[in-house]
């Protein structure tokens, strides 16, 4: 499942598209929708998603309000019960009559990477690492959501690494600045790249989209996913003295210390990445002269809709008036094993 947009509270109401077909009388491959559903239930099952008294929590993997919206309560969770209308189906429909392990369709080892115009959206399926994520030209609404930047905005989204929202403006470890641009006048307040200012931008090359703060900057970025990676573009125009920075993806963590976490860190000009045993990556890369300096950020906990306590590689440098060109490579995996790690409230 991939941790996009708002509602996320639903959890497993996604697992009602395949039983939505069956209802539908669709023609198709029931045992494949079947085996899909299925699949999904039994992971979700095996999450922490129930408070003591086994209700659902508001949340998405784990009880999290940080990344709730304002209008979800302990009943909203339920809606989750979507993906149960299959039930409705008499026993003799196909849909039963398959079994849960039906056969999938046979996938490329290397990273398959798929389109979806109305969403402005490219998908990756990395099957070999168990890693689907995607690029995101950015998305707005037409009323001022909880988390917006956060939640639509950002340039990448994983279903192993997940997001971070913001737990305030003040300071890089309150914000959600993974995957997305952050811009400061130097007094560590910061503003996300957000709509309505951002907007799409004709392009043959890429997924295009333009972030435009009046006074401050203006920026054109052009996406395209390379070898399984990130390459992002950016075309920066800039109005007054500003820090720029960058975020790569959120990398889960369980001490602060390197050595009592197992992972290794690489900051350096021009590159800032994380790993752990070869299971865990998130690297950001300057892909030009490598002017921006690399950097670890430890955000505050409970901002990620997957993990608890998360790290972020980022690239962060200052910038005077004038235009700009950056490059940037975003690379990042999860688990082989296609189990995320055990996540506790903190």
């Amino acid at each position: 499942v991939l941790p996009f947009g708002r509602s996320l509270t639903y959890r497993f109401a996604s697992a009602a598209f395949w039983g939505a077909l069956a209802l539908a009388g669709a023609e198709g491959p029931a045992g494949q929708w079947r085996a899909l559903a299925a699949r999904q239930l039994a992971w979700w099952a095996g999450q922490p998603i129930r408070d003591p008294r086994g209700r659902l929590a508001v949340g998405f993997r784990w009880a999290n309000q940080n990344m709730a919206e304002h209008y979800n309560s302990g009943g909203g969770a339920y809606f989750a019960l979507h993906a149960f209308a299959p039930l409705v189906l008499p026993g003799s429909n196909a849909f039963w009559a398959a079994t849960t392990t039906a056969k999938m369709p046979s996938s490329p080892a290397v990273p398959e990477v798929v389109g979806i115009g109305p969403a402005g959206m490219q998908v990756c399926a990395d099957r070999e690492r168990d890693h689907h994520w995607a690029i995101c030209g950015g998305q707005t609404a037409s009323w001022p959501l909880r988390g917006h930047a956060e939640k639509y905005a950002k340039f990448a989204y994983s279903c192993r690494h997940g997001f971070q929202v913001s737990g305030g403006a003040r300071g890089l470890v309150r914000l959600g600045v993974d995957n997305t641009l952050a811009v400061s006048e130097g007094d560590d307040y910061w503003k996300l790249r957000d709509g309505p200012e951002i907007t799409a931008c004709p392009c043959e090359e890429g997924l295009c989209s333009e972030w435009v703060l009046p006074g401050w900057l203006r920026v054109r970025t052009t996406q395209r996913i390379v070898d399984g990676m990130a390459r992002r573009e950016h075309r920066i125009e800039v109005e007054r003295e500003l820090e720029l920075v960058e975020g790569g993806w959120c990398f889960p963590i369980d001490e602060l210390r390197a050595d009592a976490d197992g992972r290794q860190e690489t900051c350096v000009r021009g590159e800032a990445t994380l790993s752990r045993s070869g299971a865990w990556l998130s690297s950001i890369r300057d892909g030009g002269e490598g002017t921006r300096q690399g950097e670890i950020i430890f955000p505050e906990p409970n901002l990620n809709p997957l993990h608890a306590v998360c790290a972020i590689p980022v690239l962060r440098e200052k910038l005077f008036p004038g235009s700009y060109r950056r490059q940037t490579w975003v690379a990042g995996y999860g688990h082989h094993s296609g189990d995320l790690p055990d996540t506790q409230s903190s």
